[in-house]
């Protein structure tokens, strides 16, 4: 037996969250400066520095110029600040975004070297400091985002490239960061899965009569998955690889995702669930799964 069901919803259902629209614009200044030294005709040295920005999620910066405009008409009809918080909280408004910025100023700064080892290989070592005046996280169960304050991240980076015939190369990249809030106790200062190593690499190749291919990994390290660092988001190691052939204009390839086939989390995070038969909400890692064990194959013509 098949039954046929229409719902048909007569309007937008209310989630409880505040809706605006509006027009906002900003500018900032964001001076840069870059030096290059070269002791050797194989080697770098260079400095760089100076500051930037992140735009901010939208819909929170017109959430903050509304709260800004209810403020302002609250203060006009004598309201006290706890009759317009009250106003606010009533309305959906978090009081706190009256302060976001909708541009975040950013600043940091690079020391590192590159280096070229004979005619095949380069090599480049990096150090890195980012501090962030803002940041804000989002929430996934309530489809917002919230301010987490000024955050400052310092790290180094490694890389290695080399070409080994004239149609086979190596590549490597290993990453280690550092990133905490800054207005937060020592104890509960990590950023949630701001990640801490991380690597990838491998070896490609294009021979002259028409085959191709690479084997290539992924590596991230385990990271906090909250502000204390007692749930962890697992890393994983993934590895990939394909192959393909050219002739004329056509190309025929193969492709294997995850080809040791290990589980892995592709969205994670820590935030509280309930399930049916607990008495109380716990706090705890949800994820996504990874991508298993994937073929995939094509052929295409170019003209």
């Amino acid at each position: 037996m098949t039954s046929l069901w229409i719902i048909i919803y007569p309007g937008f259902p209310d989630n409880g969250l505040p809706h605006v629209s509006g027009y906002s614009q900003a500018a900032i200044l964001s001076p840069k400066i870059n030096l290059v030294f070269t002791p050797f005709k194989n080697m770098d040295i260079y400095l760089n520095g100076g500051t930037g920005f992140h735009s901010n999620d939208a819909r929170d910066v017109m959430i903050a110029s509304r709260i800004k405009e209810i403020i302002h008409a609250g203060q006009n009809q004598g309201a006290s600040t706890l009759e317009i918080e009250q106003d606010l909280l009533s309305r959906n408004f978090d009081p706190a975004h009256e302060n976001l910025k909708t541009l975040p100023r950013a600043a940091g700064s690079e020391l590192g070297t590159r280096i070229a080892i004979g005619n095949n290989m380069l090599v480049s070592l990096a150090g890195w400091y980012l501090h962030m005046e803002e940041e804000l996280v989002f929430i996934g169960d309530e489809g917002n985002t919230e301010i987490s304050g000024e955050t400052r991240r310092l790290g180094a980076d490694a890389e290695m490239r080399l070409q080994l015939t004239n149609w086979l190369w190596a590549d490597l990249d290993v990453n280690l960061a550092d990133g905490r809030y800054l207005n937060a106790p020592e104890e509960a200062n990590y950023i949630p899965l701001a990640p801490r190593f991380t690597s990838q690499g491998g070896m490609s190749f294009m021979h002259p009569k028409g085959i191709e291919g690479a084997l290539r990994y992924r590596y991230v390290g385990d990271r906090p998955a909250n502000e204390d660092n007692s749930v962890v988001a697992p890393g994983h190691f993934l590895t990939n690889v394909v192959l393909g052939y050219r002739y004329k204009g056509f190309r025929v390839f193969a492709q294997i995702e995850n080809l040791l086939n290990v589980d892995w989390n592709e969205t994670q995070f820590d935030t509280e669930s309930r399930l049916f038969l607990e008495p109380a909400s716990v706090s705890e890692l949800h994820y996504t799964p990874g991508i298993p064990f994937n073929l995939q194959a094509g052929i295409s013509y170019e003209f």
